[in-house]
């Protein structure tokens, strides 16, 4: 090999391997896996100064001086962390710097890790924390120069697997897929080692993060784990890949089915409003003008909400993130004032109605209305608790006295009415359940200490998700009579329920019954089995009442579950049948306690007890805290791991998992249902130099124009309204590029229907104003002009007869070539119908070869569909006959039978 250690830049061009077999032919397979993240940080604060004179001068009569670096980051989940500085790491006699050390602290000091020039990881829980770097040196300039290093943080994420290619345009054109050679004594063979895909980045990657792993180039004979692992097999390298700038994705979440009801404009005002609160809560309060600024766009609002609670709850919020300030008791007043009105605008009797009515909602709409006066109710036990902390801090303020007047007495009965009135609301716990970074105003009204006793005897943990579907279809028939009846004269029936999940991400996941699988003599049913097939109807899995794990890429999935029994009342009652869809998931910690309220008051933490013979103890398992749940995890899935209660005393590996120690037993969670966070994002510091009123009005135009793209267009209906939307953000924003772009993009998304002719017209015309609206020539001075000379057979053909239409098509082509590569997945099928209208037919195919070999997800139809049709088109019969046949393959008109 060339080199051992492979560096990708972060563009999309592969790293050439060279390999070579030096003494006997050799099996090259290579494997190459990304599986850890490395974040940079630049130091937010230094301090360089001179140590004590005695101690820290050397024998020369120079003075040591030290340089303490401090860096934050933050964690949004429980990780296993480890501070990573290349400069200096794992260097000792070969360094300049005598001594080097860290500490990792969070928001209230407290210690979790230090280390020095041999770095260790250590698990830190989810919060905000403070790397301390310091270094020691004589000279000055030495420490002047690291003033700005660079510290990267190193954690864990899921596995990324690299592609690799026998040629070098193979990541762009997806040709060329290299699995294994046989290497000759003395003969090199090179291949390419592919970029990750963009969407196979962890989310929310800083640009200069660094992607790490190890890739393999053989494996052992005997080996049956396949070598997918490179560090399974003999020898492995180190790999790495700079994460490059990435573009946020925009929002596209559908419009919500509670809306359905109300008309278009009533559902762009909603949006509006929304917006605009969200707004609201994103400025600023840092000086006097911003201040005067939000109560500006306050007392705007409110005149055009007066009784919106979402409102004035956000007011309140404000409020309460400003600093007391000169006046602290108007400061008070302020926000006694402003809880008033947001329990003026709660119907409480309405609240109460509902939530003393205990049922389960039936539907979407029942839900979402669940959800709403949940929060409603949440914002008016938020409003009570702030207003009686704020009379109750005037109170202190005014400095009471025992004799204190009728005003006093005042005070203090509204001050203890406020108070029933919150016990209504909330229950009157005082310490909740702080599994974060601790809460020192909690721990500071704590008393005594926790007991910690022997050796470390108890673990648990969770490692696999379980989302429960229900079915969408449900068929119930009765089979053939001869093959399907019992001796008895029973009619054998079968059941085939429906489901639908998707996937994100490629994972490796597994159907579970909990009601049939893994029975087979002691069940009612005499037989089931499952199908697992993608949106194509292409079977990817099928099983029985021992389901086993298949690999998915991502995309959308039916599971079909065929059930027989001769009894119908049976079969009726599984109509309804739960599946859950099983897949790994990262390691969820549970906490133990020795009192039942611990979850709750965060006392009695156990970790270990020796047992003594014949005397029971008791211990309780607590539930895993909501920011260490899976995100987006769905009401009603199912964690699960094991739980151990010893662990071996000459193991070494501190039983941490489970499954090392002696014996082990599984351990389930049922995910309850979560209040999805609002998105809080700072407002962008490229509108920093605008007006308020110049934002706002910056952020209604994006919503209305979100809005519009979330608009669906089925019916007649729905696309007159669609159409008129549409014109009236014209005339609103008439040369605005992305509102023409998103109208070109629900022309595209529409079905043609009857009058073809007319829907291309339309989309042409669209397309018009988007380019129209473009200003190229500034766009131009910032981008490199892609497009490639026309060459002579194609500027020939542009001047047959006809060339009207021709020359349209072929001028517009030339223009997208400047911007965008015309060969990409994206828009290499307007390349191919190009070449076919050049008459270059082979080239089309070509270009259609490298379109269909770059489908890494379900394969797409109608690029096959385009191929056959040149195939035919060239006369190629024998070629178009065996397409044809591996189309009923690719793109089965329905799913085997049972």
């Amino acid at each position: 090999m060339g080199d051992k250690e492979l560096i990708l830049d972060g563009s999309e061009a592969p790293i050439k391997v060279e390999a070579e077999a030096l003494l006997a032919s050799e099996k090259l397979v290579p494997v190459a896996v990304l599986n850890k993240i490395r974040v940079p940080y630049q130091p937010v604060d230094v301090q360089l100064k001179t140590l004590s004179t005695g101690r820290d001068r050397l024998l020369s009569g120079k003075q040591i001086l030290a340089l303490t670096l401090t860096y934050k980051f933050k964690l949004e989940d429980a990780a296993e962390v480890k501070p990573y500085i290349p400069l200096l790491n794992n260097r000792i006699y070969d360094t300049k710097f005598e001594s080097q050390f860290y500490m990792i602290s969070d928001a209230n000091k407290r210690v979790y890790a230090m280390g020095d020039v041999y770095p260790e990881s250590s698990k830190l829980p989810k919060g905000e924390y403070k790397l301390q770097l310091y270094l020691r040196h004589e000279n000055v300039q030495l420490l002047e120069k690291l003033k700005q290093l660079t510290v990267f943080i190193e954690r864990n994420m899921g596995e990324i697997r690299l592609n690799l290619h026998s040629e070098p345009d193979g990541p762009v054109t997806g040709n060329g897929v290299f699995k294994s050679s046989v290497l000759m004594p003395g003969v090199k063979e090179a291949f390419y080692l592919g970029p990750p895909t963009k969407d196979k980045l962890p989310k929310n990657t800083p640009q200069g993060s660094v992607l790490v792993g190890e890739i393999s180039y053989g494996k052992l004979s005997f080996d049956d784990k396949e070598g997918k692992n490179p560090k399974d097999n003999p020898v492995f390298y180190p790999i790495s890949f700079v994460v490059p700038p990435k573009k946020p994705d925009e929002d596209k979440k559908a419009v919500s089915s509670t809306n359905s009801c109300k008309s278009v404009s009533e559902r762009l005002e909603q949006e509006v409003r929304d917006t605009k609160i969200k707004f609201l809560g994103n400025l600023k309060q840092e000086t006097e003008e911003e201040r005067s600024e939000w109560k500006k766009l306050c007392a705007c609002l409110k005149s055009e909400y007066p009784s919106n609670t979402p409102l004035l709850a956000k007011i309140l919020e404000g409020l309460l993130s400003l600093s007391e300030g000169g006046d602290k008791i108007s400061h008070h007043e302020e926000i006694i004032d402003a809880a008033n009105e947001v329990v003026r605008s709660v119907d409480v009797d309405e609240l109460a109605r509902f939530l003393l009515d205990k049922s389960e909602p039936e539907d979407e709409e029942a839900e979402n209305l669940k959800k709403k006066m949940e929060m409603t109710r949440d914002q008016l036990a938020e409003a009570l608790y702030q207003k009686g902390l704020a009379m109750a801090r005037i109170e202190n303020l005014k400095g009471e006295k025992e004799d204190e007047g009728d005003e006093g007495s005042c005070q203090k009965d509204k001050f203890e009415e406020n108070f029933k009135e919150l016990t209504k609301w909330v229950l009157e716990e005082l310490i909740q359940n702080e599994n974060q970074t601790a809460n020192k105003k909690l721990y500071e009204l704590k008393l005594g200490l926790l007991e910690e006793l022997g050796e470390e005897m108890k673990n648990m943990y969770t490692a696999m998700i379980r989302v429960p579907y229900q079915p969408v279809d449900a068929q119930l028939k009765t089979l053939s009579t001869g093959r399907d009846r019992l001796l008895s004269g029973k009619q054998i029936l079968a059941l085939t329920l429906t489901y639908k999940f998707k996937l994100e991400d490629a994972a490796e996941v597994k159907p579970y019954i909990p009601l049939l699988n893994n029975r087979i003599y002691d069940t009612k049913f005499e037989s089931q089995f499952y199908m697992i097939s993608d949106a194509n109807k292409r079977v990817y899995a099928m099983g029985d009442v021992y389901p086993e794990s298949s690999k998915l890429p991502k995309g959308e999935y039916k599971v079909q579950l065929y059930l027989r029994h001769e009894n119908v009342q049976l079969l009726e009652k599984l109509k309804q049948l739960t599946v859950f869809i099983e897949r790994n998931m990262g390691e969820v910690r549970l906490n133990l306690h020795s009192e039942p309220d611990g979850p709750v008051t965060g006392n009695g933490a156990l970790k270990s007890s020796v047992l003594m013979p014949g005397v029971k103890e008791a211990f309780y398992v607590g539930p895993p805290t909501k920011d260490k749940l899976p995100k987006n995890t769905p009401q009603g899935s199912v964690l699960v791991g094991e739980i151990s209660y010893g662990k071996l005393s000459f193991d070494d590996k501190e039983g941490k998992n489970p499954k090392d120690n002696p014996a082990f037993y599984p351990i389930s969670y049922v995910v309850p249902p979560n209040k999805p966070e609002e998105d809080k994002k700072a407002v962008s510091s490229t509108n920093s130099c605008k007006s308020v009123s110049e934002r706002l009005e910056q952020e209604v135009r994006d919503t209305k124009i979100k809005f519009l793209g979330n608009l669906k267009q089925e019916t007649e209906e729905e696309r007159s309204e669609w159409k008129k939307l549409c014109a009236c953000l014209k005339s609103e924003y008439p040369s605005y590029t992305p509102l023409l772009a998103k109208i070109l993009e629900g022309l595209l998304s529409r079905s043609e229907g009857g009058d073809k002719i007319s829907h291309h017209e339309e989309i042409i015309d669209a397309a018009n104003e988007v380019v129209r609206s473009v200003d190229v020539d500034e766009l131009a001075r910032f981008l490199l002009d892609k497009s490639e000379p026309e060459d002579e057979e194609a500027e020939g053909e542009k001047e047959d007869e006809g060339s009207c239409q021709k020359d349209k098509f072929e001028e517009n082509f030339k223009e997208l070539t400047k911007w965008v590569d015309v060969k990409s997945s994206k828009f290499g099928t307007l390349t191919v119908l190009r070449e076919k209208r050049l008459s270059r037919l082979g080239s089309a195919l070509k270009v259609l070869e490298e379109l269909i070999q770059n489908e890494n997800q379900t394969a797409n139809k109608k690029l096959y569909e385009l191929k056959l049709g040149l195939l035919e088109e060239l006369g190629w019969s024998h070629l178009a006959t065996y397409e044809k046949q591996w189309m009923q393959v690719r793109f089965p008109t329905s799913l085997p039978l049972f």
